[in-house]
């Protein structure tokens, strides 16, 4: 099974920023809400290994799960690009999944500059064409 490194940028109320690379030097940014202590709805996911498996999404079609991840269920890995927390006022497009992009930098997110993922629709494009919808290992790093 094809294993998969994230390995943290950053994170602050804006999001968890990380990158990962895959081994033909496919590059991806990954935008997940704020650590909060694994709490649902509102957190990045902890650092750990994950087992990630094809799902079908009511909201987003086929996209990947993030399983065994204690305490939390249907993490997905989708396109968006906001992860900040709403309790201080930013935008999120994901209530502590994993959002997809191609690079990072700053959108309006209708009130000010927020740290956001880009082209994160063909980001997940081009990432269920790499996996080619097979299981794979997710290894999370939180450490800067």
């Amino acid at each position: 099974m094809e294993r998969v490194q994230q390995l943290l940028i950053e994170s602050s109320d804006q999001g968890t920023l990380s990158k990962v690379l895959y081994k033909n030097n496919l590059l991806h940014y990954v935008l997940e809400p704020p650590w909060r202590n694994n709490k649902p709805n509102e957190s990045c996911i902890p650092g750990g290994i994950y087992t990630c498996v094809w799902h079908r999404s009511p909201k987003y079609g086929f996209v990947y799960q993030i399983t065994d991840v204690p305490l939390r269920d249907l993490i997905l890995r989708h396109w968006g690009n906001f992860g900040g927390d709403l309790h201080k006022g930013l935008k999120s497009n994901t209530l502590g999944c994993s959002l997809l992009g191609k690079s990072y930098g700053y959108l309006w997110n209708g009130k000010q500059l927020q740290r956001a993922v880009l082209n994160s629709r063909s980001a997940v494009d081009e990432f269920h064409t790499f996996m080619n919808k097979q299981s794979f290992i997710l290894e999370v790093n939180r450490n800067a």
